[in-house]
């Protein structure tokens, strides 16, 4: 298996639900910056990625290669296909405010 070995400054966890999200972000030396239950919108969405998200594209093309199980793969593609939708989505928007 072939493992990522690029560091980034910061890693961001989302778990994400209809109206809310619990966010999680970590520095390269693994300690919690940011932590918190958010309301799931588009302005708090920005607010992470914008503050700590810089490299996450990057980053996020290489996460199907960490799997090996294909049900397990087929649920990462599922999240990043999500992530790309909105990520889509934000930036429309951004065109048109």
């Amino acid at each position: 298996m072939r493992f990522y070995k690029n560091q980034h400054q910061f890693y961001i966890g989302i778990d994400l639900h209809a109206r809310s999200m619990y966010v999680c972000v970590v520095n390269n030396s693994g300690e919690t910056v940011f932590h918190k239950n958010m309301a799931c919108s588009r302005e708090n969405l920005e607010l992470v990625t914008d503050t700590f998200g810089k490299d996450s594209e990057v980053y996020r093309n290489t996460i199907p290669q960490k799997f090996s199980d294909p049900a397990t793969l087929k649920m990462v593609n599922a999240d990043l296909a999500m992530f790309q939708t909105y990520h889509d989505i934000i930036t429309k928007l951004e065109f048109q405010i």
